[in-house]
């Protein structure tokens, strides 16, 4: 499995991402709106992308985790 981590700059949150998410990366950024980071092989590296961001808001998409 692979993981996204969704930077969106407009919220100030990063959000991890299954690869398979209806949310995920078919879903193109404009630069300034944010960016996704990825793909992630393992969930710890996809948190630790998130956290590393800077964004204020970091979490898991609630599609992929719930």
């Amino acid at each position: 499995m692979k993981y996204w981590v969704n930077e969106d700059k407009a919220t100030n949150r990063a959000t991890v991402h299954k690869d398979s998410c209806p949310h995920g990366v078919n879903h193109p950024k404009k630069p300034a709106d944010g960016r996704w980071h990825g793909p992630f092989f393992l969930k710890r590296r996809a948190d630790a992308r998130a956290a590393d961001t800077g964004c204020r808001d970091v979490g898991d998409c609630a599609t992929c985790f719930p």
